[in-house]
This record gives C-alpha cells, structure tokens and sequence, in this order.
C-alpha cells in the first residue's frame, strides 16, 4: 500500500477515517503510530520537482508577514529532517513545540 504517492494516502485515510474511528480505541492509535511511520517514511521519498510559488497567498496575522497560509504543527518534524521538504511545497510558518537538549526518538 506504501507505494501510493503521499497525496493518494491521505486521501486514502480521510475515506477510511470514519471506518477507523469505530474500532477500540487502542486498536485505532496502533494503526495510526504505525501508518503515520509509513507515511512520513514514503513522503520524505516524494521530493517535489519544481518548488511552490506561494507569491500572491501571503498573510499578515499579528503584524507578522507569512510568505503563505500554509503551515506545520508542531511535532511533525521531530528531527527537524522535513522543514526543507516543506518549504519547498510553500509552507509558510512553522508552529515549534517542545524542545530539548538531547535529540529524542521520533514516534
């Protein structure tokens, strides 16, 4: 299934969620930890070819200029591998989480 491209995935996942969501509770997060290691690992595979050109979707908020309305939460990048790779697909922001001293292992 890992071999769909990223964008088919999570279409893919948005059908299934409803599905999903009626199993036990346990069962829905061991198949989303394990699909979501998937995913990245096959998304990070999936480099664009041409950047995106966010020109003309920027936002000011806070008095603060963003290049696009794009942006990613927090801790979806726990290594800090994928900023570049998102940049490039025009995000605009990044919402920092928790930080530490020692790298910590990516769940």
């Amino acid at each position: 299934m890992f071999f769909l491209a990223p964008e088919t995935l999570a279409r893919l996942e948005a059908r299934l969620r409803p599905l999903l969501s009626r199993l036990p509770a346990l069962l829905t997060v061991q198949l989303y930890s394990l699909g979501r290691q998937r995913f990245n690992a096959t998304f990070h595979r999936h480099l664009p070819t041409d950047p995106f050109d966010p020109r003309g979707l920027s936002r000011t908020l806070w008095g603060l200029e963003f290049r696009s309305p794009i942006g990613n939460a927090a801790g979806m990048f726990k290594a800090g591998d994928g900023y570049a790779l998102a940049a490039t697909q025009g995000a605009g922001a990044y919402l920092a989480g928790t930080t530490t001293a020692r790298p910590r292992a990516a769940t």
